[in-house]
């Protein structure tokens, strides 16, 4: 082997001390950040007809900061009904969760540093909203009957005057 192949000993020793400090710092430095956010997680859950918890899944979830109405998150449920937000800012949020069939809901929620906090969101089925018209028009040739009121004095009257008749 060549001289010129391999650094000296000793420029091994030298850079390997500052190697570790380097990836060391930038473990520390990623562990920081992730302090530095909360997660969000929940299960969106109607109730069945027998009162158990059904999971809903293709929920829309959104996380609407309130302090700045223009910073969202999107997620949907899945399956299981289960949503989840990673890092999430520190901050005040409303979470509102819709799905086609259901009334919407919207909670409010706080997401702390470093946090992982659950919230479950139970949807009802929305009431059907539907209006029908029914018109229509009496045929032509329909015979009409006319409507003889009914009184019961004069009718006791008459079979009482008929029965009196020799």
């Amino acid at each position: 082997m060549h001289q010129t192949d391999r650094p000296p000993r000793d420029t091994l020793t030298a850079r390997r001390p500052h190697s570790i400090w380097l990836l060391a710092a930038l473990l520390f430095s990623l562990s920081a950040a992730a302090q530095a956010t909360g997660e969000l997680y929940g299960h969106v859950r109607t109730l069945g007809a027998d009162r158990q918890p059904l999971a809903l899944a293709g929920a829309r979830i959104v996380l609407t900061s309130k302090a700045d109405p223009s910073r969202t998150a999107e997620t949907a449920s899945d399956e299981t009904g289960t949503f989840q937000f990673s890092g999430v800012s520190p901050a005040a949020y409303t979470l509102t969760v819709s799905l086609q069939d259901y009334e919407s809901k919207s909670q409010e929620t706080t997401v702390e540093a470093g946090t992982l906090q659950e919230v479950n969101l139970e949807l009802k089925f929305a009431p059907v909203r539907e209006e029908v018209t029914v018109e229509a028009e009496k045929p032509a040739n329909q015979l009409h009957t006319p409507r003889i009121p009914y009184e019961p004095e004069e009718t006791r009257r008459r079979f009482e005057t008929a029965a009196r008749r020799p």
